[in-house]
């Protein structure tokens, strides 16, 4: 499980400033957040809001979609994840 902010323009903000336009500021933008299946390489479940955001929060909603697909036994997601809360649904 991880998340990504995405890009809402068709330039990147790296690109802008890289040209040394200051115009560009992104406040807001799409957050995705996912679960991927190891064995098939496969999205389980995703919950896409709006960042910058906390990551921690959105580990419920998105193992919880990722569960009524298939059956996990293992949980692998970075250290922004890392809560008790998220740690005692894992151990339901």
């Amino acid at each position: 499980m991880d998340s990504t902010g995405l890009e809402t323009h068709h330039v990147s903000a790296y690109f802008v400033r890289r040209c040394g336009a200051t115009r560009f500021e992104q406040r807001y933008f799409p957050k995705l957040t996912a679960v991927g299946h190891v064995g098939s390489s496969l999205f389980a479940g995703a919950v896409v809001t709006c960042g910058p955001s906390n990551d921690s929060p959105m580990f419920t909603p998105a193992l919880r979609k990722a569960g009524s697909h298939l059956n996990i036994d293992t949980v692998l997601a970075d250290a922004a994840y890392d809560a008790e809360h998220n740690h005692r649904l894992c151990r339901q």
